[in-house]
């Protein structure tokens, strides 16, 4: 017995002695998912990007100091390595090299424990050779797409770094200009021919268009109170119509907008099976038609302490299952502080109608009730009402027309009829009536950043006239914006111009234009580097009173910098002027600076600096800080 054990010892012993020779050449990654604190982080073979932009792609990167209050806190603490991160982290630095043309880049991050829960880390990278796109063709499909094929492809740059994931996009790009014209089965076949040192690469892009396909029909499913007429009146496709992605998703796009419903999908059935007419299913989860809101909001009113509205609402979204909207709302405004005081009330009414007389045109109903109230400080009343008309058609996917109309009665009690023309005068109260129109033409990429595209509007009121009302008066405006991608930008860089035009004239003798109604400049989004609403004709005492013609054009420059952050340069010149003869070259104004933005999710958030440059009445002295959100136009 104890000879077999020493047999059965002295036979382990070089497995043992071979498991301990292993263990002290294992590498430094450890198998345990385990959260460590890094004392220091190396790496090596990188050559093409700095150390920081590589950590950058980790999951225990430092967060830069404009990440605050992230930044501050980072300073009081390590960063920490977890292991079950470590994969992602190295697909993060393997796809920062393949976006930059490094096909065949790859990297490993291992690490050594030093102490309890403390790791020294090492990243190794083998970045090996940067590839560039020598050639690019299409070829098969339709010649009377080339157009959109072109466009799609332009992705792709010639002797640029050859980045696959692009080619990936313009392979959906190509695949969609197909779709959304018959043939949703079409493939796009890539051929890639890699020279031998690996510097350059030739593709060939062949497009499979496949069969032309028509739409079939589409069953409803969901529907309890809506009926179904209200759903199929915003279908942008009819059954036999040529099928078209765009207009798949316009339609879903346009139910959704309803507002009826929480939930909208819209799939072909069977898509596996390839049909020439798919038939679809849609279906919906529809939202309560009956809700009632209600809000409280407190704040400072003029010569009032602290006050307090209260609101509430009750409507249906959903009468009767049309889609028509009906609301009634009220509002309280009270002094809470000093004396308990009733400041005034609103009541409105609104009916919103989706269609109007079988076509898709929006219009949307207002009436509102104000009765006033009397105080110590105040004994009479102001008692108004009136309403308000809108009207919505859309006529083209990126053109809208507006038609607008509002009344307005005024009733005054507590003053003699003779004291009451004085008395409107002071306290600066015209009854408004009018009507107008607004034609708007949008192109840009995007509402908050656009990096390219236009956006036009064109505006037209008339006050008085056959409305009636205390004025009788025109205002026009003109605005048009249009934004440059810079060439060869692969951020955010853009070129942005701005042109406004305005004009306001009576159209009855001894009428003029109240105040309220003319033009202002100066501040944040018009003339930078003056104070709000500083620029225009003044009064015999220095006061702004407003111009009847305004004049303003804007060039801006756009970059992004780091992180979140963005700066741009800017110059602003225009005025508003009283009359014709007024408009002189030496009365305009002139500003320039520089800005700096943070891309917040509301928008960006900026700060400029404009200084005067050309001299005004007020002369060159200094300039103006600006504090806004979104860009100025």
């Amino acid at each position: 017995m104890k000879k077999g054990l020493l047999v059965l010892c002295l036979s382990g012993l070089p497995l043992l002695l071979l498991y301990h020779t292993s263990s002290a050449q294992a590498p430094l990654k450890r198998a345990k998912s385990t959260n460590y604190a890094i004392l220091k982080v190396a790496l090596v073979g990188n050559h093409f990007f700095s150390k920081p932009k590589i950590q950058d792609q980790t999951s225990f990167a430092r967060p830069s100091w404009w990440q605050f209050p992230a930044s501050f806190f980072a300073l009081f603490s390590k960063p920490r390595l977890n292991a079950k991160l470590v994969a992602t982290d190295e697909f993060a630095i393997d796809s920062l090299y393949h976006t930059h043309g490094f096909w065949d880049a790859k990297s490993e991050i291992s690490w050594e424990m030093k102490g309890k829960n403390k790791v020294e880390v090492l990243i190794t990278l083998i970045e090996g050779e940067r590839t560039f796109l020598s050639e690019l063709t299409v070829s098969g499909g339709f010649s009377e797409f080339e157009a959109k094929v072109s466009a799609a492809v332009s992705r792709l740059r010639l002797n640029q770094p050859f980045d696959k994931t692009k080619l990936d996009l313009v392979i959906f790009e190509l695949k969609k200009v197909y779709a959304n014209r018959g043939f949703p089965y079409a493939e796009v076949q890539t051929k890639i021919e890699q020279t031998e040192d690996k510097k350059s690469a030739k593709v060939n892009l062949e497009i499979e268009a496949g069969e032309k396909v028509h739409f079939g029909q589409t069953e409803i499913g969901g529907l309890e109170i809506t009926k179904e007429e209200v759903v199929r009146r915003e279908f942008a496709f009819q059954e036999r119509d040529m099928y078209s992605r765009e207009k798949l998703i316009e339609t879903k796009q346009r139910i959704y907008a309803t507002g009826l419903f929480s939930f909208v999908n819209l799939d072909a059935k069977d898509p596996q099976h390839k049909p020439v007419t798919p038939d679809f299913q849609l279906r919906v989860v529809e939202r309560k038609p009956r809700f009632i809101r209600v809000g409280f909001l407190a704040g400072q009113k003029q010569q009032q302490d602290l006050t307090a509205d209260f609101s509430g609402e009750f409507g249906n979204r959903n009468l009767f299952g049309s889609g028509r909207r009906f609301s009634l709302s009220a509002t309280t405004s009270i002094v809470l502080l000093s004396r308990f005081q009733y400041l005034s009330s609103r009541f409105t009414l609104n009916y919103f109608q989706p269609w109007l007389l079988g076509l898709r045109v929006p219009l949307d109903l207002e009436a509102y009730y104000e009765p006033g109230a009397k105080s110590v400080i105040q004994p009479y009343r102001i008692e108004q009402f009136g309403g308000n008309i809108n009207l919505r058609q859309q006529l083209r996917k990126q053109t809208r027309l507006w038609l607008s109309g509002s009344y307005q009665q005024v009733n005054i009690y507590g003053i003699s009829e003779s004291e009451e023309e004085v008395f409107r005068r002071d306290k600066g109260i015209n009854i408004r009536r009018k009507m107008g129109f607004s034609l708007e033409n949008d192109t840009r990429s995007n509402l908050f950043v656009p990096l390219g595209g236009s956006h036009t509007n064109l505006q037209a009121e008339f006050f008085g006239g056959i409305f009636g009302g205390d004025h009788n008066f025109v205002k026009v405006v003109l605005s048009w914006s249009r934004y440059f991608p810079a060439a060869g930008g692969t951020q955010l860089e853009t070129w942005a111009f701005r042109l406004k035009l305005g004009r306001a004239f009576e159209y009855k003798l001894k009428d003029f234009v109240p105040s309220f109604d003319r033009f202002y400049l100066g501040g944040a989004s018009s003339i930078r580097g003056y104070v709000e609403n500083s620029l225009g004709p003044k009064d015999s005492a220095g006061k702004v009173v407003g111009g009847k013609i305004i004049g303003l054009t804007s060039l801006e420059y756009r970059k992004a910098l780091f992180g979140k952050l963005g700066w741009s340069m800017f110059l602003d010149w225009g005025n508003a002027w009283l009359e014709t003869e007024n408009v002189t070259w030496r009365s305009l104004r002139l500003s320039g600076g520089l800005g700096l933005q943070y891309f917040s999710p509301l928008g960006p958030i900026r700060l400029d600096y404009g200084r005067k440059l050309l001299r005004g009445s007020e002369g060159l002295k200094g300039g103006r800080l600006h504090l806004s959100i979104l860009y100025a136009f």
